[in-house]
C-alpha cells in the first residue's frame, strides 16, 4: 500500500496531517484505524 503522505499528496492535500484530519471527519476514524478495521488479522 501507499504511505499516508503519498496518498495525501496525490489527493492534493498540503500535508499528511490535513489529510488525516479530513479523513477522520468524513470516515469517523483515522486512515490507519480504518485500514485495520477493513483488514483484520
Amino acid at each position: 500500500g501507499l504511505h499516508p503522505l503519498d496518498v495525501a499528496q496525490r489527493l492534493g492535500f498540503y500535508d499528511q496531517s490535513h489529510f488525516i484530519n479530513s479523513f477522520r471527519r468524513v470516515m469517523g476514524a483515522t486512515p490507519h484505524h480504518y485500514w485495520q478495521a477493513c483488514n483484520p488479522s
